[in-house]
């Protein structure tokens, strides 16, 4: 914990410039399929492969007209279902990070920045404003306190209480583990920010 205690974040544009280079930008991108690929795909599925089977027994004894009925209707099932699928990546795909902006400490000053340029080593501050505001990337809280909804992460409904990593003596030599002991300190990209109390007088937790 001692090392992110005393980190002051990113000093120069040089660091920047080679962080960008090695972690890239905070953004996802989504490649969508074509029509084509995912059809495939989704025809060469267990259920679809067992009704063509079925279908062709059908064929075999004779009965055209149902097993045409039913090779037509599994095609436009599977077409339906790839269409939803092709639609759903691009909603996703459509989701815009750019418009959202967070105070961020670099070069020895702070910054208003896209959430899409953020870093891994970035010292920002987060608060709640007028509206709900959602944690732009995992985070460990230096400094202040927080109440966040992780029902969009873990599904539990009752709001988690989160503290600053203000550790002291030998609990400062002790190694992160974000999964358990040192989970209280920790922010979950995608969560929801309700409530918090900052350290001074303006701005939030950092």
């Amino acid at each position: 914990l001692k090392h992110y205690q005393q980190h002051s974040g990113y000093a120069s544009g040089d660091e920047t410039q080679c962080a960008y280079q090695r972690y890239g930008y905070n953004s996802l991108h989504i490649e969508l399929p074509t029509f084509k690929e995912s059809f495939v795909k989704q025809i060469l599925g267990p259920v679809p492969v067992f009704q063509f089977f079925c279908a062709s027994l059908w064929l075999l004894d004779e009965y055209w007209n149902y097993a045409l009925f039913q090779l037509f209707s599994i095609c436009m099932y599977e077409s339906s279902t790839v269409f939803g699928k092709i639609k759903n990546m691009q909603a996703l795909k459509g989701v815009n990070k750019a418009s959202i902006f967070v105070k961020v400490y670099r070069e020895k000053v702070w910054k208003d920045m896209a959430v899409t340029e953020l870093l891994p080593g970035d010292i920002l501050s987060l608060f709640k404003g007028e509206g709900d505001m959602t944690v732009p990337c995992d985070a460990l809280i230096l400094r202040g306190s927080m109440v966040v909804n992780e029902a969009a992460l873990t599904g539990e409904s009752v709001p988690q209480m989160k503290e600053g990593a203000a550790a002291d003596g030998a609990a400062c030599e002790l190694m992160l583990d974000v999964e358990k002991e040192h989970r209280v300190h920790m922010l979950y990209g995608g969560t929801t920010i309700m409530q918090h109390n900052s350290p001074v007088q303006e701005g939030g937790a950092l």
